[in-house]
């Protein structure tokens, strides 16, 4: 494709037929953009299958995006399939907030309540057509059900579908934009047609303050969007990235155990990412009380280091308080350990304390590593 993108179409076209050829197609496409967007946008509209399209929506947007911002935004729009054109404006979006946030914001926000409003239009003639009167609309899931079981009828959801493919641009806007103003970055999310994007964008919001003001950051989670659990997992894995010893410190101020949890794992995968103090990290994780938590603490510390230290791995394995968890654990920690070094490996298992069969394994796993 990169030597002669005329002469592959060319090519494809007459060697290739039915799903092989649009496949060709969805992959030359984008490559075109780079020598003529008006081709590219020529083959892409000649490619008739819902698969192939949808992949050379999403990759052509990202090659038009890095080439013309406006010409990227302007297709996008003009894709007439509910999910390419969304596809195409996530990935336009996307690539445009590295440069300028503001613009892949604002151009969301208008394509978002596009969407939402022709959704609308559809699901209240879909409404009037079951016979449902507006305000016998059902506020919760269990209502819904109970509809559905006396009526039969189904209705469409408040929220169009096509708002999932815009969920990671939207959480990633927010985070660029938030590197500006976090808290322009929240009203805009805040301001957001469909409460899903919302949410995304307001976590991306908040993971974009906590790059550069960790402490701000997560008090203003607490204050306002501490309903959302998840939440503290980025916001702590930016500060443990910065200051680990701090993030960690800060965990005890959350206000549930939800929270705590995702603040954890969050401080676990920050300080492996600073590559500081392993020590210290391994100290903080035994600290931890023993459960879910804990475990899956130490499952990251050991996906990160048994390669290069596979006894220090063990010594963790011992740490896991679930059995089936350690099993596992311990299998693949053991494979590594034997190999580098087998006489401490086998001190090692005749000092590990498991079911039978668990023990078993491990030794026939040595045997192979110790077989001439």
């Amino acid at each position: 494709i990169a030597n002669d993108r005329g002469r592959t179409e060319a090519w494809a076209r007459e060697f290739l037929v039915g799903l092989d050829l649009e496949m060709a197609l969805a992959k030359l496409a984008p490559a075109m953009v780079e020598e003529s967007p008006e081709l590219a946008m020529a083959i892409f509209d000649s490619i008739k299958a819902v698969l192939p399209r949808l992949t050379a929506a999403s990759e052509m947007g990202i090659a038009l995006a890095k080439r013309d911002a406006a010409t990227a935004l302007e297709w996008a729009n003009s894709i007439g399939a509910h999910s390419e054109r969304t596809m195409a404006m996530a990935s336009v979006a996307t690539v445009i907030s590295g440069a300028d946030p503001a613009r892949a914001a604002s151009s969301l926000k208008s394509f978002l309540q596009k969407i939402q409003d022709e959704y609308t239009q559809r699901r209240e003639k879909d409404r009037q057509q079951a016979g449902v009167k507006a305000e016998d609309e059902f506020q919760t899931s269990e209502l819904y059900e109970e509809y559905l079981e006396t009526n039969g009828n189904v209705l469409m959801q408040p929220h169009t579908p096509e708002a999932d493919y815009l969920l990671k641009a939207s959480e990633q806007i927010g985070f660029q934009l938030a590197k500006i103003s976090p808290h322009g970055a929240l009203a805009w999310a805040e301001s957001l047609a469909v409460q899903i994007a919302q949410a995304h964008a307001i976590s991306g919001a908040l993971s974009g303050w906590s790059t550069t003001a960790p402490r701000q950051a997560v008090d203003h989670y607490m204050i306002h969007y501490g309903y959302d659990t998840a939440m503290p997992l980025y916001l702590f894995e930016n500060w443990a990235s910065q200051d680990a010893n701090t993030a960690a410190a800060a965990i005890y101020d959350l206000q549930n155990d939800g929270q705590k949890s995702a603040a954890i794992q969050g401080v676990t995968n920050g300080w492996l990412e600073s590559e500081n103090n392993l020590d210290g990290l391994i100290e903080w994780v035994a600290q931890l009380p023993p459960g879910i938590d804990q475990d899956k603490a130490n499952l990251a510390i050991i996906a990160q280091t048994s390669d290069a230290n596979p006894s220090t791995a063990w010594d963790l394995v011992l740490q896991i308080s679930d059995p089936s968890v350690r099993r596992r654990a311990a299998k693949d920690v053991f494979a590594l350990f034997a190999v580098e070094n087998p006489q401490p490996a086998r001190s090692a298992l005749e000092a590990y304390h498991a079911p039978a069969e668990e023990i078993e394994a491990l030794r026939r796993i040595l045997a192979v590593v110790e077989s001439p």
